[in-house]
């Protein structure tokens, strides 16, 4: 039990910082290429905050603990918006944008609502799954296409690439992207791993793993990112992360999981966790209004509510 205790923290500081280093890496040797903002924002940003979620969710599902794929999941983005975003709103209540109103706000709910109707027959199946990551191909499109941004955006402060200041940029870059990607993989399987003896050690299921400690641990990424932004007062990375990353979980990370292994859905876990994810989604809604800033009566809301949902997850 402790040996399996001591695995799940060494597999937690791994994923965060594989999760922390890749993005600060892909991000910055990116720039330095002349990706375009555009570009980097919706590939390199997302990818690398949903890393560790992705990385989990796959290995649990080949290993055939679906369980904690879906739990690490719907977990997920539980507590990016009760933890992640009632932290956020503590450090600074934020203004919202109107563009998130518009376009990544209603695409999470229909995205939360489908999930919810899908999982409606007790089992994802894999058509299911096919369909949920046609649909994130056609969100990247559209978001590439109503775009205000240029895709030939360069980023400020490009080297030339022909001096040897810029090589070294790049290669130290593309070196520390393979030592993160590295720990991340080596991470998400300690994780997963000593996350199912000690739910079999403890005598709760696999899926209550994946809904807490899992779900937590793959979103220090995206609690990184967002403390920080809340501490600069970047309000558009704020809700920008939390919204895009839940709208990552669902529609590529969970499907990839269900293409690899169809998942079957405790009658429980449909009545209670899923419906608590479009409720937390719904939630949010308060504090777009852009002409508002938020107080942060609506963080100390959500963080007790959140904690109030793992309590529950752990006595039930």
């Amino acid at each position: 039990m402790l040996f399996n205790i001591i695995l799940l923290c060494i597999g937690l500081l791994l994923l965060y910082w594989g999760g922390s280093t890749l993005i600060q890496s892909a991000r910055r040797t990116a720039g330095l290429l002349g990706v375009s903002a555009l570009v980097i924002s919706l590939t390199v940003v997302a990818f690398s905050t949903s890393a560790p979620e992705l990385l989990v969710s796959v290995m649990a599902s080949f290993q055939g603990e679906s369980g904690i794929a879906l739990g690490n999941v719907i977990g997920s983005n539980i507590a990016n918006v009760g933890l992640i975003l009632g932290l956020a709103l503590l450090i600074w209540p934020i203004k919202s944008d109107e563009k998130v109103l518009r376009k990544e706000y209603p695409l999470l709910i229909i995205v939360s609502v489908l999930l919810l109707l899908f999982s409606l027959d007790m089992r994802l199946e894999r058509w299911e799954g096919y369909l949920m990551l046609l649909l994130f191909l056609l969100y990247v499109v559209y978001y590439i296409w109503t775009s205000e941004k240029s895709i030939g955006e360069k980023i400020k402060g490009v080297l030339p690439k022909d001096t040897p200041d810029f090589r070294k940029k790049v290669i130290n870059g593309i070196v520390f992207i393979c030592l993160s990607g590295a720990a991340l993989i080596l991470g998400s399987k300690l994780l997963v791993d000593s996350s199912v003896e000690i739910a079999r050690a403890v005598g709760v299921s696999e899926l209550v793993i994946g809904l807490s400690i899992v779900a937590i641990g793959t979103s220090l990424p995206e609690l990184a990112t967002v403390i920080t932004a809340s501490l600069k007062h970047d309000e558009k990375v704020t809700l920008g992360t939390i919204l895009g990353s839940n709208i990552f979980n669902i529609l590529l990370i969970l499907s990839i999981a269900i293409i690899i292994r169809p998942i079957t859905i405790p009658a429980s876990f449909l009545r209670f966790d899923v419906l608590m994810m479009v409720l937390f989604s719904l939630a949010v809604y308060p504090i777009l209004p852009k002409q508002i800033r938020t107080t942060r009566f609506f963080g100390v809301i959500f963080l007790v509510w959140y904690g109030t949902y793992i309590a529950v997850k752990f006595i039930v």
